[in-house]
């Protein structure tokens, strides 16, 4: 009583019945640099409505941006807009009063110094030389560099009086940097750069201490001390340059790699910055020890990122925890916020509750230690065919997807990195059973259950495996003897791509009762298959 062999693409109702199965996979923590620096990831907040942005600086637990006509106050921590200051046209130079209690900003179009308190109220606005920019407060009084129509050189704002002078024209003064009674000028438009070192007097009057011309000053900053300052270095490969900011003698060079574009020193003077417009391998944040220039945390590589910035400025925050960065390389401009001692490296985990059969509900968990409302993605592959989820932890840091199993593949989650996390992954095996279905046809009736067909050629079997694909399915026949069910003959099938074949019967003894039993193995695409039994029949 042997099958008839063939093949017929035909769509069937499945049948099934499995067990469930479990899958837990940790996936191993990726450490931070096992020695050397530490590791940190720049978070990257989009500004919504700016115009070009030309500063940014540390207020309080603040951070403001200066960009196009007004001061944008953000969080640093959720990139949050608290308020926008308007009317400070062509808004640059953000400096913090010495009290701590207000910002002093260029509006440089409209010819005037501002003053904005931390509320973010404009209080005064005084008249300035024309084209003010960068700014510091030194020798009780605000200097800012000045350039506009061919004149260029160091403004001098009493905070006391509000009276306003030039105390230096120079036409490679179009930037500056200072504390104390020192001040340094600089050129950021040629190369090599012209920086120039001056000593203020008690009257505001500026005394030449020395001159340099360095390959290219892109961004500068004097120390909190006033004895060294920092620029970007182009003539000894890429990095940071240190100099005495007196003598302007050279102090050292510490490598950061291509493009330089910004510096900073943190509040205590013990470590500083070098900021890089970065792209694909290059780390866009480099953070060295002041004290022995050792490399004390380097930022991941940039990747698909840009951190390309038209600003070249930073800053460190008050507590100095972060180091604020801008990144606008076309209308889109973006907060950059470093944790200056980088994050910590935690493993996040997936777990598995499989389906008991194809079809059936497929959990998946993930457990992200320390990471609670966070959004993690979930990517769930089942039988090639991929399923993307954002899915939100609970206050424990547990996230949960239900979906159907359609077949076999993982589930993969990653935790994006925050202040203090770095991001983190991990997968887990998605097992699902193979679905069955067959289903008799060409019978001429039924009875109590059992077809009954005139001959064994009339005998047809459709099957139907899930997911569809090409692949195998074995199929028995059995006939009944007595209370239990004899095997007479198995045979292996190919499936069609769309997951059918069918299957008859050359011969058969009249008035047996016979039935197909169907079921698959395991593949790339879904595990093995329960077996599925046809409706008994026999000929008549």
């Amino acid at each position: 009583m042997p099958i008839a062999d063939n093949v017929l693409r035909l769509p069937a109702t499945v049948l099934l019945s499995s067990t469930m199965l479990a899958a837990v996979v940790l996936a191993p923590a990726t450490p931070a640099l096992a020695a050397g620096p530490a590791t940190a990831a720049p978070l990257l907040w989009a500004l919504p409505g700016t115009d070009k942005v030309t500063d940014v600086l540390a207020v309080g637990p603040e951070v403001w941006i200066s960009a196009g006509n007004a001061i944008v106050i953000a969080s640093p921590t959720t990139g949050q807009v608290r308020k926008t200051v308007t009317g400070v046209f062509g808004a640059k130079g953000l400096t913090l009063s010495p009290d701590a209690a207000s910002v002093y900003v260029s509006s440089s179009t409209a010819a005037k110094i501002m003053q904005v308190s931390t509320a973010g109220d404009i209080i005064h606005a005084w008249d300035s030389q024309g084209c003010p920019g960068k700014s510091a407060v030194a020798g009780g009084a605000l200097y800012y560099a000045y350039d506009c129509a061919g004149s260029t050189g160091v403004g001098r704002l009493d905070l006391a009086t509000g009276a306003d002078r030039s105390v230096l024209t120079d036409p490679f003064a179009q930037s500056l940097t200072g504390t104390g009674t020192t001040l340094v000028t600089y050129d950021s438009t040629s190369s090599p750069s012209p920086m120039t070192s001056y000593a203020i007097g008690t009257d505001g009057s500026l005394t030449r201490n020395g001159s340099v011309r360095p390959a290219q000053v892109l961004g500068a900053e004097i120390s909190p001390d006033g004895n060294h300052v920092l620029i970007t270095d182009y003539g000894n490969g890429y990095g940071v340059a240190r100099y005495n900011a007196t003598t302007l003698a050279p102090e050292g060079t510490f490598s950061t790699g291509a493009y330089p574009e910004a510096v900073a020193w943190s509040p205590d003077g013990t470590r500083f910055a070098g900021l890089l417009d970065a792209y694909y391998d290059t780390s866009p944040v480099h953070v060295f020890s002041a004290q022995d220039g050792t490399e004390l945390t380097r930022s991941l590589a940039a990747g698909h990122t840009s951190y390309g910035s038209r600003a070249q400025e930073a800053a460190w925050s008050a507590d100095g925890r972060y180091i604020y960065s801008l990144s606008q390389e076309t209308a889109q401009a973006y907060l950059v916020v470093t944790p200056a001692a980088g994050q910590v490296q935690r493993p996040v985990t997936v777990t598995v509750a499989q389906p008991t059969a194809y079809g059936k509900t497929v959990t998946v968990t993930v457990r992200a230690a320390n990471r609670p409302n966070t959004a993690v993605r979930l990517v769930v592959t089942m039988a090639g065919k991929q399923t993307v989820r954002t899915v939100r932890t609970n206050t424990s840091g547990v996230a949960t997807l239900a979906l159907h199993g359609l077949g076999s593949g993982t589930a993969s989650a990653t935790a994006p990195a925050n202040l203090a996390y770095l991001a983190a992954s991990a997968s887990a095996r998605v097992t699902t059973p193979s679905g069955v279905a067959g289903r008799l046809t060409g019978f001429s009736r039924t009875s109590k259950g059992v077809a009954h067909y005139r001959s064994a050629a009339a005998v047809h079997a459709d099957i139907q495996i899930l997911p569809k694909r090409r692949g195998k399915v074995v199929i028995s026949l059995q006939h009944r003897s007595g209370t239990t069910w004899k095997l007479d003959q198995t045979k292996t099938f190919d499936t069609a791509a769309d997951g059918t074949t069918w299957v008859g019967l050359s011969k058969g003894g009249k008035k047996v009762l016979f039935r197909f039993v169907a079921g698959t193995a395991g593949d790339a695409f879904a595990g093995a298959s329960p077996k599925v039994y046809s409706q008994p029949f026999v000929l008549d």
